[in-house]
């Protein structure tokens, strides 16, 4: 049966609601304008009736954070038994917490997570570890180290912390958005963000698949897109204030190497990387591979199962720097995914 009836799903009661509307809404006009008929939904206690109601041939997830990106969403279409382009849910829970990062890609050479710690805010409610600060400095080799909460995205809660006073404040603000936390070490370098996308539905079907570097027919590595800020890290008021951050595709090569040559050797080695993480997660559908190259290695930072989409977003920035237009590209992937 051709495809005719989509329905985006976006909104959501998470942090990253206002983000998930206009991923959502770029998303219906690229479909609308390919002729589809278009159900833009938000996830409210209307959803299951409305899916059963409407019975959409297949879904587009555009929700980001809590509810959208944890699994939540993706189960609920599961049992419903709506087809939906994107991960699976238990995908999605283990990609949502960026703790698991070390886990799921364990073995893939040249691979580097940057150190860290999780701590639950219970171990500072319950068990006093506010009074045990002072060994961030020895345990980290020093400062600065990175604040962030462990679920979630869109730079909400993220702080790169100099002082053990700043520490404390980024500490009360990341345990605002979720109740797990990590500190990391700062990683300086050309930051990326590598789309990966699924073009044969029902390849990744399982979390923590044996992955490993190379070409696969089964998925599409984007043109990696290089983000450039005022700051020392890409936090929540660059992605808010767009003259404070540049993207860049194709990648300055003097930012990855002292050659042409080189560089190209290095975006290759990266691309790989990005192809075996996603294959590690078994994600599904459009996902971004997000990391730092120090001049040596490839620091990981998360995996988005659900990336943000913008006419100024990385995905689509990717897809255009790849020679290809946004809406076609979409409707083919979601035309295979019908099909099968």
């Amino acid at each position: 049966m051709p495809l005719k009836k989509i329905a985006v799903l976006m909104g959501g009661t998470s942090f990253e609601r206002e983000i998930s509307l206009a991923s959502g809404k770029f998303i219906c006009d690229a479909l609308e304008r390919q002729g589809y008929k278009v159900l833009a939904l938000d996830t409210t206690d209307e959803l299951t009736r409305t899916l059963r109601k409407e019975k959409p041939q297949l879904a587009y997830v555009a929700l980001h954070g809590q509810g959208g990106e944890d699994g939540t969403v993706q189960s609920l279409l599961e049992y419903l038994g709506v087809p939906f382009f994107g991960s699976a849910s238990e995908v999605c829970k283990m990609a949502f917490n960026k703790s698991l990062l070390h886990y799921a890609t364990k073995g893939l050479s040249g691979l580097h997570i940057p150190k860290y710690l999780t701590f639950g805010v219970d171990a500072f409610k319950k068990m006093g570890l506010a009074t045990a600060l002072t060994m961030i400095k020895s345990r980290f080799g020093g400062y600065p180290v990175m604040v962030k909460p462990a679920h979630g995205g869109s730079g909400f809660g993220v702080h790169l912390a100099r002082t053990q006073r700043e520490l404390a404040e980024a500490l009360l603000d990341a345990y605002s958005y979720d109740g797990e936390v990590l500190i990391q070490e700062h990683v300086k370098g050309c930051e990326l963000a590598i789309g990966v996308v699924q073009v044969t539905p029902g390849a990744a079907s399982q979390p923590l698949a044996a992955a490993g570097s190379g070409e696969d027919e089964r998925y599409q590595v984007l043109e990696p897109v290089e983000i450039v800020t005022d700051t020392d890290y890409y936090d929540i008021a660059c992605r808010q204030t767009p003259e404070q951050v540049e993207f860049v595709a194709p990648v300055h090569w003097r930012d990855l190497a002292r050659s042409k040559a080189a560089a190209a050797e290095v975006l290759d080695h990266l691309k790989d990387l990005a192809l075996a993480v996603a294959r590690a997660f078994g994600v599904g559908g459009i996902s971004r591979v997000d990391l730092i190259w120090d001049g040596q290695a490839a620091n990981l930072l998360e995996i988005s199962v659900s990336p943000g989409m913008g006419a100024n977003t990385l995905i689509p920035l990717a897809v255009a720097s790849d020679g290809l237009e946004f809406g076609p590209w979409l409707a083919g992937l979601l035309e295979t995914a019908a099909g099968k």
